[in-house]
């Protein structure tokens, strides 16, 4: 068992060309979608364990995120049944 659970990403570059005269270049980040049963929006904090909210804590803590809400988490069961927050914004 270790962290959160993180979909896959990655740091991307595109250039766009929407005026003849100027190549616009942009970095942004690609996420894979991650299939989940719904969001902490609409899921009882109860309903987790200690453990799985503190694995957001503690990466939150570690990347500087201080906006993190209950929009920003998806909810997913896991084979044994039990929820798994993943962590998406």
């Amino acid at each position: 068992e270790g962290g959160a659970s993180l979909g896959n990403h990655a740091l991307s570059t595109a250039q766009l060309n929407t005026n003849p005269h100027k190549v616009q270049k942009k970095v942004g980040s690609f996420q894979a979608f991650v299939k989940a049963e719904c969001s902490m929006d609409d899921l009882s904090p109860s309903m987790l364990s200690v453990e799985e909210v503190h694995k957001i804590a503690i990466l939150d803590i570690r990347i500087l995120n201080a906006d993190r809400n209950s929009a920003n988490l998806l909810v997913r069961r896991k084979p044994d049944n039990t929820l798994e927050l993943v962590p998406i914004d």
